[in-house]
């Protein structure tokens, strides 16, 4: 298998340094926008869970943007960057009566991935199911290495 410079894992030092990079992103967000903690919950930015791993042919990246729309989540490469971005809606207030507490994250979202070289980006298929968003990239054929003879000047 290849090593993703991208890839994190599930390890309890991993875990907690994905809450500190959470903790100090907030932080810095607050910090540089003062109005970010009062603004509204619609115009907020939130961070959905992703996931990401490789087979022997794909690798393989989803995401978990639970009320979501697939006409409200845009995913695009450029530059070997895989770009996911978004956003959540609020549900209509008028029928829910006053809500006094809510722990769920509405607002725009952004993820940003550097994928490996060996990447076949004229073939990634996106697909979102069931709050999932299932995004997989397949491996290029090539990849063979070349030799480039060093000539003395």
């Amino acid at each position: 298998m290849t090593n993703l410079t991208f890839w994190r894992g599930n390890t309890p030092f991993d875990q907690f340094r994905r809450e500190v990079d959470r903790l100090f992103t907030s932080f810095l967000s607050s910090f540089y926008n003062p109005t970010a903690a009062t603004a509204s919950a619609d115009t907020t930015t939130w961070t959905p869970a992703c996931e990401l791993f490789e087979t022997d042919k794909t690798y393989v990246v989803r995401a978990e943007l639970p009320g979501c729309s697939d006409k409200d989540i845009d995913v695009q490469v450029a530059s070997n960057q895989l770009n996911i971005r978004g956003e959540r809606r609020i549900e209509n207030e008028e029928t829910r009566g006053t809500c006094h507490f809510t722990e769920r994250n509405y607002g725009t979202f952004f993820r940003s991935f550097t994928l490996p070289t060996t990447v076949d980006t004229t073939k990634i298929r996106a697909r979102y199911d069931r709050g999932v968003l299932e995004i997989e990239m397949p491996k290029t054929t090539g990849g063979t290495l070349t030799k480039v003879k060093v000539e003395q000047k």
